[in-house]
């Protein structure tokens, strides 16, 4: 995630832990520290660290293998790791430590620069194998001859009487107590196995700790640089000070600086009078000048911008290139491309130039310690004037007495003034109302602007209030002297005129009178009948075969989607004209619904007279129909009658039908007689 991690920055403390007693060999593991802010808040969390050590700030000459470390815990900004290059990384040249980070598991490392220069105090690993016992067997013997032999106390030669003899001046001895008057100059390099001790510590140009400048001082050109790194590409610049690990690391020629803190303008070269304070404050300036940075991270963009002030943890961290800005507070705060712009308080940020900026939604408090207003001013009864050189040119006062006052030349309150009574006035401070306007030509009163006939509103001399349309007097809103109301009239001819439509949110409930429009009048009266007002009256008696052409539909309204029912106007004017209403340009615009029911009522005449003749008819089939059941019961009867008769005549046949058989058999068993 490069958008995410690319806004860390890290700020390093390397600490080794050393206990006293017995000594022991170490192992060549170091406890390593650093801080973690993430878009200039402290970082929370946990986090993937990847750690590679390189010999110079810059190149690929790499040191021992890559430590990546997962799922590290960061509280506060803070971390703490424990990294081992191996006892041969720190040999005795400069290490600097590259560092990469990610949320975890979240995509690839994202490095963050400079790589950061190592402390001396890694170098306590160096006391596993130091240089001159790199050959050494064993602790008690070196190069095969016994430490005791190195250093001899029983030598008669120590004590003989040859010169120098003993305790003599001219050499060194070795004794714990002072040799006075001993002075010795020795050519070289030389390491002492102990503590060195002096009253005065002389050094040509500079002090190292563990290989590493951590005091340097340049008498030619008034530099003072204490800390790893501090100053260390210094060439023509003067009157430095750069204290803290790689505070002024870059900076060539840049001259009347102060950096103080942990890579307090790191990345300066040439920029001058500028005065840095608090770790990595400046870290990112090149060449900007006469920039005062105070906090931790104070103004950590800026690369080339000049005469900007930060102070606070985090002051001004979107400046770059800007000048002349003042930012005052934690994280106090410009937009990018703002100049001339002061921000003052906590997180408070100014986003346009030549802008002054108090507290992030504060409230301004004058004479007071607890405003409960945007901007609260108290004191004493002597009240609040703005204005300027001029004679009688205040803008505007407050009163000691609570009055606020604009002046007209020579009259105090005389272009408008609210008394502290309540009472308003316009043209004069001694009103008698709680609003007057004076005006003694009575000319009226209009607000207006310079566009033609845009004048917004008017109170005539005469009493009438109007709001103008364009080149229109009172065209949009008038009320007139005599209490007419008109809107969209300047004449209006009722007590409420409205010249065009009106829209009404919501109606009241439990309404039981209609409103009908007077197409004449236009005014809006209830929906009348009576004969009074009708002439050349004639039956109507269309009923059934308009309500049969009708056709009811179902729709949605254009405007809102709202599903609906009824008929489409056109659709009914195809049927009966009557039952329409028009607009202004003759075009079919409404369906007269309450006009239907007189359509209903002929409708419902003839289907009761159709009624009555259907029930007429089915009257006389009624009739009809109970003679034919009495017709139909005697010819029943009478089949009933004839199917008994049949019944005794198929007895009767069978009975016959027996008697002839029987005859048959009889004749058949006498058979034929003979002839005589």
């Amino acid at each position: 995630m490069p958008g995410y991690c690319s806004k860390f920055i890290l700020f390093i403390i390397l600490t080794i832990g050393l206990s006293g007693g017995a000594i022991f060999g170490q192992t060549s593991g170091f406890t390593y520290q650093g801080r973690l802010t993430d878009g200039g808040t402290p970082a929370n969390g946990n986090y993937d660290l990847q750690f590679v050590l390189f010999d110079a700030a810059d190149g690929n000459n790499q040191i021992g293998q890559t430590q990546t470390i997962s799922n590290v815990p960061v509280s506060g900004g803070v971390f703490t790791v424990t990294l081992d290059f191996g006892a041969s990384a720190f040999a005795g040249p400069a290490r600097f430590l590259e560092i990469s980070t990610r949320p975890v598991s979240a995509g690839s490392f994202t490095l963050l620069t400079p790589r950061q220069p190592i402390a001396s105090t890694p170098y306590a690993v160096r006391s596993l194998n130091t240089a001159t016992a790199d050959l050494a067997m064993n602790a008690q013997q070196l190069g095969g001859v016994a430490a005791a032999q190195f250093v001899k106390t029983d030598d008669t030669r120590m004590s003989d009487q040859r010169d120098p003899k003993t305790g003599s001046s001219n050499y060194i001895q070795n004794t714990t107590s002072t040799q006075s008057s001993s002075d010795f100059n020795i050519s070289g390099n030389g390491t002492a196995g102990g503590t060195l001790s002096g009253n005065v510590l002389n050094a040509s140009s500079q002090f190292n700790i563990g290989g590493q400048r951590v005091l340097g001082v340049h008498i030619n050109n008034q530099n003072t640089f204490l800390g790893v790194g501090a100053g260390t590409s210094q060439t023509m610049g003067t009157q430095n000070s750069f204290f803290g690990t790689a505070a002024g690391l870059k900076n060539t020629s840049g001259s009347y600086n102060s950096f103080f803190g942990n890579e307090a303008g790191l990345t300066n070269t040439t920029g001058y009078g500028n005065a840095f304070f608090g770790t990595q404050a400046g870290k990112s300036n090149t060449t900007g000048n006469n920039n005062v940075l105070i906090g931790d991270q104070a103004g950590v963009s800026i690369t080339s911008g000049s005469y900007n002030t930060a102070i606070g943890d985090g002051a001004g961290y979107s400046v770059t290139t800007e000048d002349n800005n003042t930012f005052i507070g934690v994280s106090a705060n410009g937009l990018p491309g703002v100049t001339n712009a002061t921000a003052i308080g906590a997180n408070a940020t100014v986003t346009q130039s030549n802008t002054v900026v108090l507290g992030n939604d504060a409230s301004v408090g004058i004479g007071t310690t607890e405003p409960w207003a945007k901007l609260q001013v108290e004191g004493s009864n002597n009240g609040l004037r703005v204005g300027t050189s001029e004679p009688w040119s205040t803008l505007a006062s407050f009163g000691g007495h609570g009055n606020f006052m604009i002046d007209a030349p020579g009259i105090i309150g005389g272009r408008f003034s609210v008394r502290q009574d309540g009472k308003v006035g316009v043209g004069s401070f001694f009103v008698s109302h709680k609003f007057e306007v004076r005006d003694e030509g009575n000319s009226g009163l209009r607000v207006e602007n310079d566009l033609s006939g845009g004048t917004v509103a008017s109170f005539g001399g005469s009493g009438d209030f109007m709001i103008d349309a364009p080149s229109i007097v009172g065209g949009r809103f008038s009320v007139r002297q005599d209490g007419k109301v008109g809107i969209g009239s300047a004449a209006p001819s009722a007590k409420l005129d409205v010249n065009g439509n009106i829209k009404v949110r919501a109606l009241g409930t439990a309404g039981n009178t209609q409103l009908c429009q007077n197409s004449t009048t236009f005014e809006i009266a209830t929906c009348s009948s009576s004969l009074r007002y009708k002439t050349d009256l004639r039956p109507f008696s269309r009923g059934l075969d308009v309500i049969n052409r009708l056709r009811p539909i179902t729709f949605k309204w254009k405007t809102d989607r709202t599903l609906d029912l009824g008929f489409g106007a056109e659709d009914v004017a195809a049927v009966e004209p009557l039952l329409v209403t028009h607009n202004q340009k003759g075009q079919v615009e409404g369906v007269k619904y309450d006009r239907l029911s007189v359509v209903f009522i002929n409708a419902f005449k003839e289907q009761q007279a159709q009624i009555e003749q259907q029930e007429a008819e089915a009257k006389q089939l009624r009739a009809e129909a109970m003679q034919l059941k009495a017709a139909a019961a005697e010819q029943k009867a009478v089949a009933q009658q004839q199917r008994k008769q049949i019944a005794l005549l198929r007895e009767s046949n069978e009975a016959l039908n027996a008697r002839l058989s029987l005859l048959e058999r009889s004749f058949k068993r006498r058979g034929p007689r003979s002839r005589r």
